[in-house]
């Protein structure tokens, strides 16, 4: 079957587990877990915690519980991106298998939020994950560059490192090259978040 808020395709099969497991919980709890990534969706930054008191008599694991997070977020995003009216999500979500209530609930959210979330999605279209710091050093003894991008995961809210060994040569040609494209973006009118830190 296709749906609408997957992009009139079918939905995934790790999604309508999660459908099942947000069955579970009460309809309150799922319009609060689903305000709860909706906010994280339009830039606040999601508190894992607050959705883990949330779920606590759920007795879910915490792996569970980034799961749902994660199934919820695909509903509110899909259904953005796709311009799924409220009714229409409402009555897909009760296909996949959640009850009226939950599904009512969702769509609510959804239907509160999505202009607020489509726009976040167009700003960050071109960012798998969000950049926090970069960091760079002289590695001793050599004329390489060792440079450590911490990235924010998304809804885990942790940052990783990613480090890399290259050549300042080069590192100065991404850095001019960038500066070109911010350079399109600002002449199209396109709003950008990209900054130097300055020359390496």
């Amino acid at each position: 079957m296709k749906f609408r808020f997957c992009g009139d395709q079918d939905c995934p099969d790790w999604f309508l587990t999660q459908m099942a497991t947000l069955s579970r919980l009460s309809s309150v709890k799922a319009k609060l877990l689903t305000q709860h990534v909706a906010r994280h969706l339009t830039g606040e930054a999601i508190d894992l915690e607050k959705s883990n008191s949330l779920l606590a008599d759920s007795k879910l694991p915490e792996s569970d519980v980034r799961s749902l997070l994660g199934s919820i977020q695909f509903v509110l995003t899909s259904a953005s991106r796709f311009s799924t009216g409220e009714d229409h999500l409402r009555a897909e979500l009760q296909q996949v298998g959640l009850p009226r209530e939950h599904a009512t609930a969702l769509a609510k959210v959804h239907h509160d939020y999505a202009d607020s979330i489509r726009k976040h999605l167009i700003r960050d279209s071109l960012m798998r994950n969000k950049l926090e710091d970069v960091s760079w050093r002289k590695i001793d003894g050599s004329q390489l560059i060792e440079l450590t991008l911490q990235i924010n995961e998304g809804l885990t809210s942790k940052n990783s490192a990613v480090s890399m060994t290259v050549d300042p040569a080069k590192l100065q040609n991404l850095l001019y090259d960038m500066e070109k494209v911010r350079s399109l973006i600002a002449k199209h009118g396109l709003a950008t978040n990209v900054e130097t830190q300055g020359d390496i």
